[in-house]
């Protein structure tokens, strides 16, 4: 097992208040939640509040009733993820905010995505349509491996890995324990930034996240484990540039979450 594990790492290298008390329409404030309507009665704004701000997930919708714009507000601005929509439901843009600035948005390619399938295995997950699937010839590729179509000058783009170990029936967390060390020893300048236990779809993962040093430039990245069933474990890897000129982690982490969570 650690020889493909190592194999899957060597590839890895490769301010305003917003007034909610003078709208024109309907507005109904209850339980922390307010709801503004069209005439017609349907949904124009559904948000948490707190303290007269928005405060919490926010949604607002076309007249049509389709959804407009979701994310979260802390205290009347923008913060985090927001994704934004055109009248006939369509994903037209993805943008990061602190405090009401766009620090960024992401690549429209990377939107939306599709359920790819390991059909033998009765296991998918969703992957973006444009990144492209890389082949390989050798007996221990990986089940899947994608990359971002990228122009970075260091030429290190987003990545993807997902491979599959069997393994002889070890306790998930000894067989995590037995395996947590491989990176640190063959990753230059390996840093773990944090390692969380959870769910997916009620089976059990961990994540571990790090940062290590790829031909100069810094990256992060994490690996992810997924029991399927006892003595049978996915692994998802991800990365991506995280230097001072290019910070597409960040950028990334929301994409790969949403992959890695998809997971069934």
């Amino acid at each position: 097992m650690r020889v493909i594990f190592l194999i899957i790492l060597a590839l890895v290298i490769t301010s305003c208040k917003t007034d909610i008390s003078s709208k024109e329409n309907s507005i109904i404030e209850a339980d922390s939640i307010y709801v503004e309507s069209y005439v017609d009665g349907k949904d124009k704004i559904v948000s948490e509040i707190e303290n007269g701000f928005f405060h919490g997930l926010y949604h607002s919708y076309y007249k049509n009733g389709n959804i407009e714009s979701s994310g979260v507000m802390i205290k009347g601005k923008k913060f985090g993820i927001w994704k934004f929509y055109n009248k006939s439901s369509e994903l037209v843009r993805i943008s990061k905010y602190i405090e009401d600035s766009v620090q960024f948005d992401f690549d429209e390619g990377d939107f939306p995505t599709r359920k790819f399938d390991f059909s033998s295995l009765k296991t998918s997950i969703i992957i973006p349509n444009s990144w492209k699937e890389i082949a390989h010839a050798n007996k221990q590729k990986p089940l899947l491996e994608l990359e971002q179509k990228c122009s970075n000058s260091s030429g290190i783009c987003p990545k993807i890995i997902v491979t599959r170990e069997k393994t002889n029936d070890v306790n998930f967390l000894d067989y995590i324990n037995q395996n947590l060390a491989l990176p640190e020893n063959n990753l230059s300048g390996f840093i773990k930034v944090d390692e969380k236990q959870f769910e997916i779809n009620g089976l059990k993962a961990f994540r571990l996240q790090y940062k290590t040093v790829i031909n100069g430039v810094t990256i992060a990245g994490a690996i992810n484990f997924i029991e399927k069933a006892k003595g049978d474990v996915y692994m998802i890897f991800v990365r991506a540039e995280n230097s001072e000129a290019n910070k597409d982690y960040l950028k990334y982490r929301l994409l790969f979450n949403d992959i890695v969570n998809s997971f069934k």
